[in-house]
């Protein structure tokens, strides 16, 4: 009954918080944990030379809410210096089982380049997820590995060897089928090439990219809103080296069906870095002297990144971007141990909350969008040894899954599977939609945050919508309602003309509703009269 009254309270005040509460703070910074708990780790590789490197995640099946059909499991992929891949099922997070068909050797175990690379090499690796094949480089072998996963149980391997003698990192462009392979070596100062991956197993060298070294990268496209065009497809890069963030207008490039003709055919380049060759591509933005440019990643809607840089005492920075070459610099993030100057990695963003590994000192959750500096909201230190050097913590982070757990790699624990209070749970099934109408939250719900809403796109435009909340989403198979009873009503609103909608849903500053549970749900009227609904979204509340 009390989570009942709670969740009433806050649709009620939903629309008249007060905004401007007080946040106050209970983290122990010399603790180990804050808001997160560590829900178990592996270690594969028990050889003292092992390290570990990136780690990525991939769903297995589709919530369709038939019993005689296998639910979805949830995967991780680990990648190690001696081992190779490892594939876990972490479908129960608390137990993650490594397959019987794990580890997968490094291709250059397999298939050496010409001449070799040093074994040394393998402690940079990366792997991302491409429909279900895994596509893997390394500082260590020539080309790509392409790990079909159909059947994680069963997985087959092969090589695909052109166009390059190592490479640093990839993305991958799910909506076009185009991989950015980032720092291959061949002749191009660590440039880039774009490869088609429309058919997995037949890539295509399409394009290759000379401007600089590129160190790391994402490839997105948001969704319209307000009826605006369709934006544009931006592989968000940084330039390691050159110390800057460039986002690039990659819409003119598309699969190319067959192979170039030289090394370096379809070049492109921008005029991010005032070259000249055979394509331009548009130069959106140059976010410049930003030392050791590392990482960055934009929000679902394009109007923000968020930048790391891998420099000795290095920040984290949110930037405003909706305005090409007018970019404004929102909020820093920087931890600050008592003695030594770590380094940040990664920063990955989800629902507007950042997931970032910061080497010796974990796993942090951060609001970059609550205030400056950017406002902590949980930790797990993976390092007890001193905030000194690149070799030791959190190398990556995986942040996608429907359940809200994250997967964190360590250089030496390896596996790391967390359960932040700051990440919400998808649950269940939408039910059919033109558009495939997803929710979202709109930031964390700690308490006394004024900023957290929750939003739809892809739904009907100019659509009725209703906000549903309920107590939990154990129920996740009912059409409609992905929530049990009791149900309250929290907004009633119209849809956009891109079929988007934000419902502005303030956390009261109400010591009560510490660690409670809801479930939220968006259902929508559809053109011929009928209802559609998204899946279900289950939230915590929690202090800082």
């Amino acid at each position: 009954m009390k989570l009942v009254v709670a969740i009433a309270v806050m649709s009620q005040t939903a629309l008249a918080f007060a905004q401007g509460a007080d946040v106050s703070t209970h983290c122990d910074v010399t603790s180990t944990s804050c808001n997160v708990m560590l829900l178990s780790e592996r270690s594969p590789i028990t050889d003292p030379n092992n390290t570990y490197s990136d780690v990525w995640g991939f769903t297995q099946g589709v919530e369709d809410c038939d019993p005689s059909t296998p639910a979805p499991r949830e995967y991780a992929l680990l990648l190690s210096k001696l081992g190779g891949t490892h594939i876990f099922d972490c479908t129960d997070p608390m137990n993650p089982v490594e397959l019987p068909s794990s580890p997968i050797p490094s291709a250059a175990a397999t298939t050496p380049c010409t001449p070799p690379m040093p074994a040394s090499n393998e402690t940079w690796r990366d792997v991302k997820m491409y429909q279900s094949y895994a596509f893997v480089v390394s500082e260590a072998h020539c080309g790509l590995q392409i790990i079909d996963l159909t059947d994680p149980l069963v997985p087959t391997v092969m090589h695909w060897a052109q166009g390059w003698n190592q490479a640093h990192n990839l993305t991958i462009d799910e909506e076009r089928g185009l991989a950015y392979v980032m720092g291959p070596d061949q002749g191009l100062a660590g440039g880039m090439h774009v490869v088609d991956i429309t058919t997995p197993t037949s890539p295509v060298l399409c394009h290759t990219f000379v401007d600089t070294y590129i160190h790391d990268g994402v490839a997105h496209r948001a969704e319209p809103r307000g009826g605006a065009p369709t934006p544009p497809s931006v592989f968000y890069g940084s330039a390691f080296v050159d110390g800057s963030h460039v986002f690039l207008d990659v819409s003119p490039l598309a699969p190319c069906g067959s192979p170039c003709s030289g090394p370096l055919c379809h070049l492109l380049c921008s005029a991010c870095f005032q070259l000249s060759c055979t394509t331009n591509v548009n130069c959106l933005q140059r976010l410049e002297d930003e030392d050791m440019a590392h990482s960055v990643w934009p929000t679902r809607d394009g109007t923000h990144a968020v930048i790391a840089n891998e420099s000795l005492g290095g920040v984290i920075k949110l930037f405003n971007v909706e305005t090409p070459g007018l970019e404004v610099h929102v909020s820093t993030y920087k931890v600050t141990p008592p003695t030594g100057s770590p380094f940040p990695h990664h920063a990955n963003l989800r629902d507007r909350v950042a997931h970032i590994s910061y080497l010796t000192e974990g796993y942090r959750v951060v609001d970059f969008f609550a205030s400056n500096p950017a406002l902590e909201l949980g930790f797990y230190d993976t390092y007890s040894g001193p905030s000194v050097g690149l070799n030791h913590g959190a190398w990556g982070v995986y942040h996608q899954q429907p359940s809200g757990v994250i997967y964190v790699s360590d250089w030496d624990r390896g596996l790391l599977v967390l359960q932040p209070k700051a990440s919400a749970k998808r649950c269940g099934m939408s039910t059919p939609t033109t558009g495939g109408a997803e929710i979202y939250a709109v930031g964390a719900a700690y308490i006394g945050n004024p900023a957290f809403a929750l939003e739809a796109e892809k739904a009907p435009p100019t659509s009725g919508a209703v906000l549903m909340l309920g107590a939990n989403c154990e129920s996740p198979c009912t059409n409609i309602i992905a929530m049990p009873e009791p149900h309250v009503v929290a907004a009633v609103v119209v849809t956009d003309a891109s079929g988007y909608v934000n419902v502005p849903f303030p956390i009261p500053a109400t010591p009560a509703l510490n660690d409670q549970n809801f479930g939220a749900q968006f259902l929508f009227v559809e053109p011929s009269g009928g209802i559609t609904a998204t899946r279900g979204l289950e939230i915590t509340t929690f202090e800082l």
